[in-house]
């Protein structure tokens, strides 16, 4: 469309209402009444009439242009503020992004209803994911599932080691009363390790007496860590350094012959020792070093020392 037929089919009050352009200086320019334009807002108009239209106005322009010059007025600077682009209608757009929300969300109800799933699952999956977290927190790695250890063998082993009390009292019934009140004062003993992590906590045991000399036997040189929860626990071989993890909620059991650097994702655990039970409650990570048949829990700069400079 040329400009000839632009301004002939075009009712100048509908492009005002769109440009918001003052009619009167449309019909001026419509008429070419140049005289009456400066040159900023006659040039100003006819940019904004082909933005807004998708029009051709060059020829316009270029009458306009020679007018100019023909009169010396195309060297004159001068400043042209443009009129606001008429406001958008966004309330179309506002009802169909509703509708979808409302579409979308009636879909998701739909597929939650179907699935029927177990709510203890979903929390499940999200105390694993805190543990997964609280594992790289404290290792400064991705933990893989996949690369966690465990066998089946092993479980059946710790399992039946952490019932001794079962099977001592087939076989020596005279000792079962004094065994009961051992075990629970030992469960009802409680770490504080929270309040200060750099206090150590001596695991030596008191000598056990005679009586119950074959039943400390299962227990001798082995560390079992029974988690409340699912945790990680990260596991160093001071000889050796090398290294082995874990990310699961059951039984683990180490034979402390040797030394080792014990690193966990929290410190909701149990720690079985001889026949010693330590309870621990701390929602933070804990360190532990296993050395010369004792159990000691140490701090972070302690245990990043020990293992070469390295959190894990």
């Amino acid at each position: 469309m040329d400009d000839v037929n632009f301004f002939d089919k075009m009712d100048l009050k509908e492009v005002s209402k769109r440009t918001l352009l003052n009619v009167r200086d449309l019909e001026y320019l419509k008429n070419e009444e140049f005289d009456k334009l400066s040159k900023t807002k006659g040039l100003g108009f006819i940019k904004i009439l082909e933005r807004e239209y998708k029009v051709d106005l060059s020829d316009k322009k270029e009458k306009f242009l020679s007018y100019l010059k023909e009169h010396g007025k195309d060297k004159t600077k001068e400043f042209f503020i443009p009129p606001p682009k008429p406001p958008t209608k966004t309330f179309s757009k506002f009802i169909l992004l509703i509708l979808f929300l409302l579409i979308g969300a009636g879909v998701l109800y739909i597929l939650y209803l179907n699935m029927g799933q177990d709510t203890s699952l979903g929390q499940a999956t999200s105390d694993e994911n805190r543990v997964v977290k609280e594992a790289q927190d404290i290792s400064g790695i991705k933990v893989d599932e996949t690369n966690t250890t465990q066998e089946s063998v092993e479980e059946e082993s710790i399992e039946k080691d952490l019932q001794p009390s079962s099977d001592l009292m087939e076989e020596n019934a005279s000792s079962e009363d004094t065994q009961e009140q051992e075990s629970n004062t030992a469960i009802n003993s409680d770490i504080n390790s929270s309040k200060d992590e750099t206090k150590k906590v001596s695991l030596q045991l008191e000598k056990e007496s005679s009586n119950d000399k074959n039943s400390s036997t299962s227990f001798k040189n082995i560390l079992t860590i029974v988690p409340k929860s699912k945790i990680w626990i990260g596991i160093i071989e001071l000889k050796n350094h090398k290294k082995r993890s874990y990310l699961k909620d059951t039984n683990i059991t180490i034979d402390i012959d040797d030394s080792y650097l014990i690193a966990t994702g929290h410190g909701k655990l149990k720690l079985f020792y001889k026949g010693e039970i330590l309870d621990f409650g701390s929602k933070s990570p804990m360190r532990f070093l296993v050395k010369d048949g004792s159990i000691t829990q140490i701090d972070k700069k302690e245990f990043t020392k020990l293992n070469k400079g390295k959190y894990w």
